[in-house]
């Protein structure tokens, strides 16, 4: 079918959050009235991580959870652009030029109220009304989604993660922090103290919240899903290994083999703090006490039901 045009989105999209949402969603009806695809660009990182580079973990999602979490809200085609020294220097009306128009063929744009493009940021969104207006293309520029009198950013999202805050970021994503990764061997601990877990290899970008979690996990593409209560942190009690942060999951009611397997922790809500303890049998004391408030958790209840 011969492709007539699309209507575009640009951005990093980190977290892809209650902002970029409503952003998402008024490209989605900018297309069904024109009858044409939508289509959002973003890239394999953020343009900041190009020029300031980042050892620590600092992404919200990877580009296989983005281009997921695009593709649910309704965009019909996600574009991913490396962004490298090549496309840094890229003037902003060659980018128009050649990537909006020739590569995206975009019919008509949507952007936030604080995009800009090309290099050092040239391509302000008065130039890129300026551009479209020449080829009749009509650009919709949306305000910021605030909570209170701030706006929702991934920046905010980022900084209430690392601080222990998850119901803020929960809130300011519009759904629970989630993170996928590869089941991997482990050490075998904690089933010797009767609580397995499930060890995930996850992207080293990735920010994780550190502590104990109520966590909900799901196989890849699918909806079933666990109730479990999840680790994230340094395991102080058994390696104390400050440079390796580790995601584990014990699974409520699960018997099965899952090595292998890709799935996403869905964190729902957070019991406590990491802590170091005198003894394998003081943690595992602990984790009894986690594993109650698991079960009389809202979120394991309704799974009863």
């Amino acid at each position: 079918m011969e492709n007539k045009g699309n209507i575009l989105t640009l951005g990093t999209f980190d977290g892809v959050h209650r902002g970029h949402q409503a952003l998402l969603n008024s490209v989605t009806t900018f297309a069904k009235e024109l009858h044409l695809k939508s289509l959002a660009l973003t890239f394999t990182k953020p343009p900041r991580l190009y020029f300031s580079p980042s050892k620590e973990p600092t992404l919200l999602t990877t580009i296989q959870e983005k281009r997921r979490f695009l593709n649910s809200i309704g965009i019909d085609r996600v574009r991913v652009l490396n962004f490298n020294q090549s496309l840094a220097s890229v003037s902003a009306t060659d980018f128009f030029n050649r990537i909006i128009l020739r590569q995206c063929g975009a019919k008509g744009i949507v952007v936030g109220y604080n995009f800009c493009f090309g290099s050092s940021r040239e391509g302000t969104i008065p130039f890129l009304k300026k551009m479209a207006k020449r080829k009749g293309i009509r650009v919709e520029v949306l305000p910021p989604l605030l909570k209170g009198e701030r706006p929702i950013s991934s920046g905010w999202i980022r900084e209430s993660l690392k601080r222990g805050h998850l119901k803020l970021a929960n809130d300011l994503l519009g759904r629970a922090y989630s993170a996928e990764g590869t089941v991997v061997p482990g050490l075998g601990i904690g089933k010797k103290i009767g609580f397995p877990t499930l060890n995930f290899k996850v992207d080293p970008m990735k920010i994780l919240p550190e502590g104990v979690f109520v966590v909900k996990v799901n196989l890849k593409d699918e909806n079933k899903f666990w109730i479990g209560m999840a680790n994230v942190g340094v395991r102080p009690t058994i390696m104390d290994d400050l440079k390796n942060k580790r995601l584990e999951v014990h699974l409520l009611n699960f018997r099965g083999n899952l090595y292998g397997e890709t799935l996403t922790a869905h964190f729902l809500k957070k019991i406590r703090s990491e802590k170091k303890f005198d003894s394998l049998g003081s943690l595992k004391a602990q984790l009894k006490k986690d594993l109650e408030v698991t079960k009389h958790s809202l979120f394991f209840r309704l799974t009863r039901e």
